[in-house]
């Protein structure tokens, strides 16, 4: 550059080569570290938004505006359970990161008695959970009748509706079950076991075998065959 050129001049017949002063020296270093630094940033804020952008148009993995890869919702009917429950569901929960917003809801369970039966107690829940459900979502009711998948056919069913883009609504019933109406509306009958589980101990279960499938499709060592 101009600054870093040795300035020459004659004196008769004498050439002298002058250096350049050290002020222009640390001027021209300081302009050369600042474009530098300048260029590194639009290269990574610049770099973020095209990965960004290829990463949201891939088939196999998008983005919700939140920035999420996946959104889970499950709705449990129950209040009130035993701590043991609540930090094996956080547990498992925060290991899912930023890849999935899951979000576990609870209902309030209509209470029995006083001329409110076991008919009547499930149309009350089946009313909240309704209103529960997330506008739009893929519907997934836990019954006893419902297909067991395995840990991987469940990591291949988050797959396709992570794909299509589904934001995915497990329903956990109450002490009674619920209505066959709430059943009709199901896009999924899933049974996690064939023996008769603690609403609590069920809430872990799905959680962690979330999950797990979750593990499977990023190769985590997490699942083992």
């Amino acid at each position: 550059t101009r600054g870093n050129r040795r300035k020459r001049r004659y004196a008769g017949s004498l050439l002298i080569i002058e250096r350049p002063s050290e002020t222009a020296e640390r001027d021209t270093f300081g302009f050369q570290t600042a474009f530098y630094f300048q260029s590194v940033a639009w290269v990574l804020v610049h770099g973020l938004k095209r990965l960004r952008t290829c990463l949201t148009m891939m088939p196999n993995r998008q983005f919700d505006n939140k920035g999420y890869f996946m959104n889970i919702t499950v709705l449990a009917v129950g209040t009130k359970m035993p701590r043991w429950v609540d930090e094996a569901v956080g547990e498992y929960a925060k290991r899912f990161g930023r890849d999935v917003n899951y979000a576990l809801k609870e209902i309030k369970p209509e209470k029995r008695g006083a001329g409110v039966n076991a008919v009547q107690g499930m149309a009350a829940e089946e009313k909240r959970l309704l209103e529960a459900i997330p506008q739009g979502a893929f519907l997934v009711v836990l019954d006893e009748r419902g297909k067991a998948p395995t840990s991987v056919e469940l990591a291949q069913h988050l797959k396709s509706w992570q794909q299509n883009g589904e934001h995915v609504c497990f329903i956990i019933g109450g002490a009674d079950g619920m209505t066959d109406r709430l059943k009709q509306q199901a896009n999924m009958m899933m049974r996690l076991s064939s023996l008769t589980l603690p609403h609590g101990m069920v809430r872990v279960l799905l959680t962690e075998q979330l999950y797990r499938a979750v593990s499977i499709l990023h190769n985590h060592p997490y699942h083992r065959e």
